[in-house]
């Protein structure tokens, strides 16, 4: 049985927050000491605004004596006559307050008592002078610190033996005692400042060595690094080494920072009831532990005695930390182990704040991976690899992202933006316009037009008010968001670039080109991405000018609008080759854009800057949130995107090699703002992968061209969809002869499907629909649906095109 001795008390910080507490306290509700400290004190009133009250009257100086139902931690009400008071007045760590409680009957008078050496956790530095100040009198400030010593020193009972430690008493005051109090305001002045958990650690064990100990350890569960709460702590809990320090070298033969670990049985039980413990005589300790491992945890070889602090808050083991001194240093004693446990308390309180943080940070980081694509893509247009770097600032994740999207007939979208702010609201915001852009990019508009068509969705949504803060803070995020957005065709190289408030991207030209991936599921698969072999004719090449979609120029022996001769090469000339990319200096330079407003601002419309771009050409998209183009910090991280773009470009290194080599540059040191890179590199289309033709607007015309397409299957080892794309092009030319008329272009495109496009000048969408039995026509599109993996069509400058995809094998 625990022997209780004192009054019943708590210490409140201006937080509402337990930071202290007697050992009959604890008794009255019947758990630990630790199981108080870090809780919010309103927790403990079984009347909601409880407190509340309380603490007002209290700072008015009212007498606040009266009777109160509390709530133990264990399940069960408390009934006590409960008294408040001021214990030091508003300062620099605002007021605490002296929470005095007795079961059945009032609290005792406030006897005055010796003034303690210490001033309560977070209490300002007058908070332990002598006198009166304020309505915190010398007699709350005694009792305060006794509250603050006997939490230290966790349960008033009589001493018992854990193992070799032994329990504290309640630390008296010595010659020593002004050294004790210039190391508690250290700890409360250098302990918590930051939000991150190892540095938290690092700056308890600065606290701790030299002036409190020679060597310090602070070992953490691994669940609270990852943010997650600990579970029940046992022997064999894995803990890991976060923090030492030292006077002079970290010794060879204790477990090093970074060390996982455990404490053993020996030690638990002394962690899990939540009070120091000291162990001034290793003696008995190194011949238990001479031929265990544990040694290397325990024992240092100059170590004369041990202190093991446990780290905990709200009930919960975070950790511990382990004290040594060496030589002839005085040895610990109990009255150290009192002030290891209330340096230990605050630590306990700023580490568990990190930990939240961590996990809230953790879960803001999946949701911010989770809504970006994957980091590395490959496709047929291009090689690509994605960077996102969360900021080091406490905001950390913000709305910054980048994606690929496979477009029709081969291509590609690249997109790079952000979204300003940080937090859950920016992550949010930049889900819900990833998601447009995706939609929208479905529907294969111009690169301008779809950002027209976003800059409208971002203006419809600011607009919209419900009432609601959540919603209203994303739509506030939204914006103001900058984005850049650029189409690739890699049968022609065309490259159109559309910009919101964002900047160009660098561009590399004559880097190594990189083959295309191979195509699956065709026997021709292995010649089709080489040479002809011999005996064969060159394959025909794709069209010079023409880009994706638009209506290819006829041959040259083909009149306009004559039927073409399936007899003759079904393509039209080829364009020059570009010269070798290994051959021709990498040339480096920034794209200009004529960036139109940020989206959401109004201003104007978007313009589209079009290159022309090689296989082996490496383009780098980069957003970067800082606000001043002078930053240094801006300049050398555009100086590191162009670096390593330049030499992916030279050596023809994957992309992902790249990407994670940015990934590394631009996170040491941690940006102030988050950071999003998309690096491409470009290929082209093998021109024996494509072929067109130039239909005449007549009838006989369907006939011809579908002879063609039965031969170029032949050529590719496509028998088995010979009828299906026969048919499909029948069906497709038809309806362009009858309600569009001249020109009509057919082409094929052998890629991971087999993709077939119809091009003709009029402007009208088809739309599917299901015919009924006395109709006519309208089967055709629904007879296309059937048989094609999917299909679609999209607007181009002289009309439309209707594209089909069908899957090179069955599935």
């Amino acid at each position: 049985m625990r022997r209780a001795r004192g009054d019943a008390a708590l210490v409140v910080d201006a937080r509402g927050t337990v930071v202290s507490c007697t050992g009959r306290a604890a008794d009255l509700f019947g758990c630990a000491p630790g199981t108080l400290r870090g809780r919010g004190v309103a927790e403990l009133f079984e009347s909601p605004g409880t407190w509340s009250v309380l603490e007002a009257g209290a700072r008015d100086g009212r007498q606040n004596t009266g009777g109160v139902v509390l709530l133990r931690p264990g399940g069960g009400t408390l009934p006590v006559r409960l008294r408040v008071s001021v214990l030091a007045p508003d300062g620099p760590h605002g007021a605490h307050f002296l929470l005095r409680m007795a079961q059945g009957g009032p609290p005792g008078p406030e006897e005055p008592g010796p003034e303690p050496a210490a001033r309560a956790p977070d209490a300002a530095p007058g908070a332990a002078g002598n006198g009166t100040t304020g309505n915190g009198t010398s007699g709350n400030r005694a009792e305060a610190g006794a509250a603050a010593q006997e939490s230290a020193a966790g349960d008033d009972a009589p001493r018992a033996e854990v193992g070799p430690l032994r329990r504290p008493r309640l630390a008296t005051a010595g010659p020593d005692a002004s050294l004790r109090a210039d190391l508690r305001y250290a700890s409360a002045s250098a302990i918590g400042g930051s939000l991150d958990i190892t540095r938290n650690a690092d700056d308890l064990a600065a606290v701790l060595v030299p002036a409190f100990a020679d060597l310090a350890a602070v070992d953490l569960t691994v669940s609270v690094l990852q943010g997650e709460e600990p579970a029940p702590f046992t022997g064999d809990t894995p803990l890991r080494r976060v923090a030492v320090a030292a006077v002079g070298g970290w010794p060879r033969e204790v477990y090093p920072r970074g060390a996982t670990l455990a404490v053993g049985d020996v030690a638990s039980e002394q962690v899990r009831r939540g009070a120091a413990g000291a162990l001034p005589d290793l003696t008995e300790l190194r011949s238990l532990l001479s031929a265990n491992e544990r040694a290397r945890l325990f024992l240092p070889p100059d170590a004369t005695s041990l202190l093991l602090m446990p780290v905990q808050a709200r009930g919960l083991v975070l950790g511990t930390v382990l004290l040594w001194r060496l030589g002839d240093r005085r040895r610990f004693d109990e009255d150290d182990a009192g002030l290891a446990d209330e340096i230990a308390s605050r630590a306990a309180l700023s580490i568990d704040n990190a930990r939240r943080y961590t996990k809230e940070r953790r879960a803001v980081e999946t949701l911010q991976r989770s809504l970006l694509p994957r980091v590395v893509g490959d496709s047929t247009a291009a090689e690509t690899s994605g960077v996102y770097v969360p900021g080091g600032t406490p905001e950390g994740i913000g709305g910054s992202w980048f994606d690929v999207i496979e477009l029709s007939s081969a291509r590609v979208a690249f997109l790079v933006g952000r979204v300003p702010g940080h937090g859950l609201g920016a992550t949010a915001a930049m889900g819900r316009l990833r998601a447009a852009v995706g939609t929208l990019a479905d529907l294969d508009p111009a690169p301008d037009e779809l950002l027209s068509h976003l800059d409208d969705l971002v203006v419809r949504f600011a607009n919209t008010d419900d009432g609601d803060p959540v919603q209203a803070g994303i739509e506030t995020a939204l914006r103001g968001a900058s984005c850049v957005y650029a189409t690739y065709d890699p049968l022609t190289g065309r490259c159109v670039i559309a910009s919101a408030g964002h900047p160009g991207p660098v561009l590399v030209r004559g880097g190594a080109a990189a083959p295309s991936p191979p195509v699956e599921g065709t026997p021709a698969a292995a010649s089709a991405a080489g040479s002809p072999g011999a005996g064969e004719a060159p394959a025909p090449a794709p069209p010079a000018t023409a880009p994706a979609g638009e209506p290819a120029e006829p041959a040259a022996d083909t009149p306009a609008g004559a039927p073409a001769d399936p007899s003759a090469d079904p393509s039209p000339p080829e364009r020059p080759p570009p010269e070798p990319p290994l051959a021709a200096p990498l040339a480096v330079e920034h794209v200009e854009l004529n960036a139109g407003p940020p989206l959401g601002t109004g201003g104007g419309p978007f313009e589209t800057t079009e290159l022309l771009l090689s296989a082996g050409d490496v383009l780098a998209f980069h957003s970067d949130g800082a606000v001043r183009q002078d930053d240094p910090a801006r300049a050398r991280r555009q100086a590191a995107v162009e670096e390593v773009a330049r030499a992916a470009a030279e050596s023809g290194r994957p992309m992902a090699d790249a990407g994670r080599e940015l990934l590394g540059r631009l996170s040491d040191p941690a940006p102030d703002h988050d950071q999003t890179l998309l690096l491409a590199r470009t290929r082209e289309l093998p021109a024996d992968r494509t072929a067109g033709w130039t239909v005449a607007a007549g009838p006989e015309a369907v006939a011809e061209v579908r002879s063609g397409v039965t031969a170029r299957m032949a050529d590719w080892d496509l028998d088995d969809l010979a009828f299906s794309t026969e048919l499909i092009v029948s069906e497709l030319v038809t309806n362009a002869i009858r309600y569009a008329g001249a020109p009509i272009t057919v082409r094929l495109i052998l890629d991971q499907r087999l993709i077939c496009e119809v091009s003709d000048p009029s402007q009208t969408q088809p739309h599917l629909r299901r015919a009924r039995l006395t109709d006519e026509g309208g089967r055709g599109l629904f007879l296309i649906a059937q048989l094609t993996h999917r299909w679609g069509s999209r607007y181009t400058p002289g009309g439309k095109t209707i594209w089909t995809e069908q899957l090179l094998t069955p599935g």
